[in-house]
């Protein structure tokens, strides 16, 4: 650092002059850098509204105006340069004074120079570091404690039975044995307990792989659900039978019967509830075929890992179809395709729902000699009407084709043929339904 003799030059006599106290300003400058060490830009001493501040900015150290105090209100740091002039010996001295100063405000106001507070740091006093200081021991056990309970298990848990489950909300990783039967009627299974936030949320591994998980949040334990995004489901079909088999689903999960069906090109926008200026009124949207929860069938569950054949427990309407309980997919399909009238010739005719043609043994234009509905079984969640959506997780599809196809058989009749003059059965065309996998 650069020094002055002022007493020890010529005894004392030093010579006051601009370049005398050029230095003196320079040296103050060069230790106001001294605040770096703390950053570019922070706060010394807030301003209380009765006590001034202090702030560093940039390597200059300003004083802010007691008022307004710092809040949440104040969003920027305006800085405010004022000259004065000096009169001496009949002169005057422009400028000879500059003075910079800072205030806190809500907005900048269109200063010329303001700053944004939330790029300035508060400096704590060494009282608050000291205080901090001494905690230290606390914190760095806490957080080890937390550590150790992610990473190394509890010992075996014998026999825990609902409260004390309940009551685990530290983190942790315990071996439960002979213990309460919470999901998948597991006795024995491992359970993690992990934080996140204020929300605690525990997770049961069972022996057989399947991983199940629940929350806490606002006093109350969310349901166990299955974790688990392709929830599987198999199907056979044995002489037209259809046989479902499934492994162990989540309480809150069904089995449901789909059908794919044209999605229209519009939608309502408004129903009786709407506004009155959206009542009735129809939009455009992308027209495209999709599978959708046919008449709201859900079938019956069979014991993990067994093949049953399922049957309707619940429709969307029991008043109109309540007929289909207790069929089986076979049953529950046939009003995909109905009988209309026979045509001239004698011919069955049949309509089937997504398939514009009838189907008829005659040849001609919008016939077509056999046809198909796309239908699909899957295991979803259902939402609290019964209702299938597409916000709702569900499983893999397994597609099958609900067909309508026709064969020849004999009529009893016989007759005798012109050409060679035998004896002939009179044979004809019948159909017949049948259910197939595929798409």
């Amino acid at each position: 650092m650069q020094t002055a003799g002022y007493t020890t030059t010529n005894s004392g006599r030093y010579p006051l002059s601009t370049q005398t106290l050029d230095f003196i300003q320079a040296q103050i400058m060069h230790l106001q850098q001294l605040g770096l060490v703390g950053g570019k830009r922070y706060i010394l001493r807030a301003p209380d509204g009765t006590n001034t501040g202090l702030v560093y900015l940039d390597g200059e150290l300003l004083t802010v105006a007691a008022t307004p105090a710092l809040s949440n209100s104040t969003k920027y740091l305006i800085v405010r340069t004022t000259t004065e002039d000096i009169h001496a010996d009949g002169d005057t001295y422009t400028e000879a004074r500059r003075y910079r100063t800072a205030y806190l405000s809500t907005s900048n106001n269109g200063a010329a120079e303001s700053y944004e507070l939330s790029k300035f740091a508060t400096l704590e006093s060494n009282t608050t570091l000291s205080e901090k200081i001494k905690q230290m021991p606390n914190v760095v056990l806490e957080y080890l404690q937390d550590i150790l309970a992610e990473k190394m298990p509890l010992l075996t848990i014998e026999g825990m039975t609902v409260a004390q489950l309940n009551a685990i909300k530290t983190p942790c990783v315990a071996n439960c044995k002979n213990s309460i039967k919470v999901v998948a009627n597991a006795a024995n299974y491992n359970l993690s307990v992990v934080l996140m936030g204020d929300i605690v949320r525990q997770e049961i591994t069972v022996p057989s792989g399947s991983i199940y998980a629940r929350t806490f949040a606002n006093g109350n334990w969310s349901p166990w659900l299955l974790l688990d995004e392709n929830l599987h489901i198999e199907v056979k079909i044995v002489k037209g039978t259809v046989y479902l088999r499934h492994g162990e689903l989540p309480t809150d999960t069904s089995i449901v019967l789909l059908r794919k069906k044209r999605r229209s090109a519009y939608r309502r926008t408004g129903g009786a509830s709407a506004y009155s200026q959206n009542r009735g009124k129809r939009e455009p949207r992308a027209a495209k075929t999709q599978y959708v929860h046919y008449k709201g069938i859900v079938l019956s569950k069979g014991e993990p890992n067994k093949w049953y054949v399922p049957r309707c427990i619940s429709v969307s309407n029991a008043q109109v179809d309540g007929n289909m309980i207790n069929r089986e997919i076979n049953g529950c399909c046939r009003e995909l395709v109905r009988q209309v009238s026979n045509d001239r010739n004698g011919n069955e005719v049949y309509k089937m729902q997504g398939v514009r043609n009838i189907i008829t043994c005659t040849n001609g234009r919008h016939c077509q000699h056999h046809g198909y509905v796309p239908i699909a079984v899957q295991v979803a969640r259902l939402n609290r009407k019964g209702q299938l959506t597409t916000k709702e997780s569900g499983g893999e599809m397994v597609y099958m084709r609900y067909a309508l196809r026709r064969k020849r058989v004999r009529t009893g009749r016989t007759m005798v043929d012109p050409q060679t003059h035998q004896t002939i059965y009179v044979m004809t065309w019948v159909y017949y339904r049948n259910i197939t996998l595929g798409q």
